[in-house]
Parts: C-alpha cells; sequence; structure tokens
C-alpha cells in the first residue's frame, strides 16, 4: 500500500463505486484535507516510496471527520475529533480475493490509529458488510439507502 494523490483514486472510483458518474466528478468533499490519506495497492512495486506507473487495483481514503449526530448512539467518540472516515474504498473486480482489499483495510486503520484516532467509522455497502465485520466493525442501525448509490449500513470501530 503507497500513498496516492487524490487525483489518482477517482478511475477506479468510477468503475467500481460510481459508474453512473464522470471520473472528473468524483471529486470527494475534504480529498485534499491536509490530514486526509489516499492509498493505492498496485500489483508490481519495485522501490519502496516510489509511485508506480500503473493504475491501482485497489483504492481507499480516509478522512480526519466525525461521524454524522445521527450516529452518536452507536459509540463515544464517534461524533468526536479523534473519528477517522473510511471513503472510497474499491478494489478492481478482477483482483477481489486477492487480499488486495485486507491490505488497504489495515494500512487505513494503521493511519487512523497513528493520528490519534479513537474511532474508525464508514458508511459500508450492504454487499460487503461481511468483509468489513472479519475486521472487527460492527454494524450500528438498520441498512439505509444513499441516492444514486444504493443500499449501506453504518459500521464503526473503537481503536
Amino acid at each position: 500500500m503507497v500513498p496516492i494523490p487524490s487525483l489518482r483514486t477517482r478511475p477506479l472510483r468510477q468503475r467500481v463505486l460510481r459508474p453512473h458518474q464522470r471520473v472528473e466528478d468524483l471529486f470527494f468533499d475534504g480529498d485534499d484535507d491536509v490530514a486526509t490519506m489516499h492509498f493505492g495497492a498496485f500489483l508490481n512495486v519495485d522501490s519502496p516510496g516510489a509511485l508506480p506507473v500503473q493504475e491501482p487495483i485497489g483504492i481507499a481514503s480516509m478522512y480526519n471527520k466525525p461521524a454524522p449526530e445521527k450516529w452518536a448512539a452507536a459509540g463515544r467518540g464517534i461524533t468526536g475529533p479523534a473519528a477517522w472516515q473510511l471513503r472510497g474504498m474499491a478494489t478492481s473486480p478482477e483482483h477481489r480475493g486477492t487480499g488486495a482489499g485486507g491490505l488497504l483495510l489495515q494500512a487505513c486503520l494503521a493511519w487512523a490509529r497513528e493520528h490519534q484516532g479513537s474511532i474508525f467509522w464508514c458508511n459500508a455497502r450492504v454487499g460487503v458488510r461481511g468483509f468489513y465485520e472479519r475486521y472487527g466493525l460492527a454494524v450500528h442501525g438498520e441498512p439505509y439507502d444513499m441516492p444514486g448509490i444504493g443500499p449501506h449500513v453504518f459500521m464503526w470501530l473503537p481503536l
């Protein structure tokens, strides 16, 4: 897993998460904040610290962002300044099951812990709930629809 600029996340965001949108429209609020970190998974990274030329096979973004107030009952600190949101995580369909997603998630959890995070949260698509549960995240509340994107569940993990 290597840090990548937000611009490098957009093609895979579009392809996997939002095919109905244009790549140039996939800037997420907070993408360029100083505290935000974007990770990419690549097939062959030959030299540590070097930014690979090929497109990533997996992406994930971390935002130092409290959860919306409606999720406050999920746990102490979830709406506070030490909360970190995972957003825009995707693995290309042809590379699912290779472990890239798990490595990305572990890199994100480590990032949050290293930056004094006490809560890790995300809005997870219903179909990948089990993936996040394998890493200790818990569901809070009932599934809900994100307009234009589909059914999601709120998931979180105290760090």
